[in-house]
């Protein structure tokens, strides 16, 4: 392994926070992110050991990269270009240098970081009390259901403090009298980090009744994760740091200042598993909302394994619940060809139940991963709904 070890000075007119932000946002997720980096920290000077003096940095960089020839092709994307970009308008590396790192313990950090940084809530644009009301539709045809998340409260928790936010989900009458729903999902939020300390989901399908948690390590860098459902499974896993759930990324992305052709990656746990969550930011639009017209950014996510993969490629052998595969045979998305289904159903194998709905025609238009195009089933919504419908209720 080789370790960067990069000393950083804010530049004339900069802050602190501005630079906290941005790092804490963006290029800490960002750069932890890429495959060949085993972990990136940043650290806060605050004296000199032995010393009255003021530290000549006003940060240090530790960045251990696993493989450094990939680390270059990595750094080398336009994307990164970008943040290295932001990050050089917000300060000055003064000095770089980096070692290869033989044996598994790691140095010590720089004696420039002796002493506690005094900790600093991050800024965020939710309140306590706030509530958002969401409706669950498929494609912009049929409404589903309907979801509420409200930040409940902000407390003690984990030795440091968190706000706790609840989200719950229901289907429309009409569907519920199908089959019966509810789920609901909730996070501690840490108000200092903007990194889940737990997660939590729970579920009733049906008479089926299930309650999963994730409870996160950041000394450790490791995930906790217990499920329940008549027996009790427990797992522990490694994370990356900067893991978020599926609730918490719907939070911290909301506190990213966004700007078309933005590109960012964060990693997210759920079910036992991290995901890696891609973000396209497209232009500004107008939209109109029960409370008025306002602009907002179209942002594209994607959602991959660990490794990169989309569904297709994934260990569906781990899957012993029953599957519905959904597909239009003239999806134009590169992320899910109608050619990779019969290998997907074919590793479905362990599942109890598995069934293939494949349709044609309809209206494409747009993005062919939109919802608009043949991906959304554009034209077909009513179709697909009831036979979606049909296969739940006899199961």
């Amino acid at each position: 392994m080789t370790r960067i070890i990069v000393l950083v000075s804010l530049k004339p007119g900069k802050s602190a926070a501005d630079y906290e932000q941005w790092a804490l946002t963006t290029d800490l997720p960002t750069v932890n992110a890429l495959q060949s980096v085993n972990d990136f920290t940043l650290f806060r000077t605050t004296g000199v050991l032995g010393s009255e003096d003021k530290p000549p940095y006003d940060y240090i960089e530790i960045i251990d990269v696993a493989d450094m020839d990939l680390f270059g092709q990595e750094v080398s994307t336009e994307a990164m270009g970008r943040i290295a970009a932001a990050t050089l308008a917000l300060v000055t590396l003064a000095s770089m240098g980096s070692f290869a790192q033989r044996g598994s313990r790691a140095p010590a950090p720089p004696a420039a970081l002796a002493g506690a940084a005094p900790r600093i809530e991050r800024p965020v644009p939710f309140k306590l009390g706030e509530t958002l009301n969401w409706d669950v539709s498929w494609s912009s045809y049929l409404t589903a259901g309907s979801a509420i998340s409200t930040v409940r409260e902000k407390k003690p928790s984990f030795n440091s403090t968190a706000y706790y936010i609840v989200a719950e989900g229901r289907p429309t009458p009409l569907l519920s009298k199908l089959y019966s729903l509810y789920y609901k999902v909730d996070t501690l939020l840490d108000a200092y980090t903007l990194l889940p300390q737990r997660g939590s989901v729970y579920s009733e399908e049906g008479k089926r009744h299930r309650f999963k948690t994730t409870r996160f390590d950041r000394s450790q860098q490791k995930a906790y994760f217990e499920y329940q459902s008549g027996n009790t499974v427990k797992a522990d896993f490694a994370v990356p740091a900067f893991t978020q759930d599926a609730l918490s990324a719907i939070y911290v992305l909301r506190s990213i200042p966004l700007k078309a052709g933005d590109h960012m990656t964060m990693p997210v746990s759920d079910d036992g598993m991290t995901y890696r969550l891609a973000i396209d930011v497209g232009a500004a639009e107008r939209i109109r909302t029960p409370i008025g017209e306002m602009s907002a950014w179209k942002v594209r996510p994607v959602l991959t394994d660990d490794k990169g993969r989309a569904v297709p490629a994934m260990p569906l052998d781990r899957i012993r619940v029953p599957v519905l595969v959904v597909h239009h045979e003239q999806d134009a998305c590169a992320l899910c060809s109608f050619a990779d289904v019969p290998a997907l159903m074919a590793r479905l194998r362990n599942a109890p139940r598995s069934q293939l709905l494949a349709f044609t025609g309809g209206d494409s238009r747009g993005d062919p991963c939109e919802a608009f195009a043949h991906h959304g089933f554009n034209g077909l919504e009513r179709d697909v709904v009831q036979q979606i419908a049909a296969w739940i209720v006899a199961r």
